[in-house]
């Protein structure tokens, strides 16, 4: 896994219902930030994750992504999202899906990313 400066940014993109499962088919591995654009550990924990998508962009296997709870508010349900933030690791091939419980570091996510991809 090859690691970039974090000295750049990077556009996330976010996804809504409409996309997100589509998304999931075409990626191999899905890092998911279930946000809300109000909450105060979401605007915490956007940079670092922010930070670990720049760190970790030159491995074209891994996506990050933000799903906006206030606009897909289906979707989250449906991903059992009750507080913000909830970041979440998807594989569609495998049917993997794992949540993050750790401290919301850059580092910390890609050691969780790290973990994921090495358990399949």
């Amino acid at each position: 896994m090859q690691r970039s400066s974090t000295n750049e940014e990077i556009a996330i993109p976010t996804l809504n219902e409409a996309n997100f499962l589509d998304f999931l088919k075409k990626k191999t591995h899905v890092i998911v930030m279930f946000m809300s654009p109000f909450c105060p550990h979401c605007k915490k924990t956007k940079p670092e994750y922010t930070k670990a998508a720049v760190m970790l962009k030159e491995d074209k296997s891994i996506s990050f992504v933000l799903i906006d709870c206030t606009v897909s508010v289906d979707l989250c349900r449906e991903n059992e999202v009750e507080v913000y933030p909830i970041i979440k690791y998807f594989n569609y091939s495998t049917r993997k899906e794992e949540t993050f419980a750790g401290k919301r570091t850059a580092e910390n996510l890609i050691a969780f990313v790290q973990q994921c991809i090495n358990q399949e």
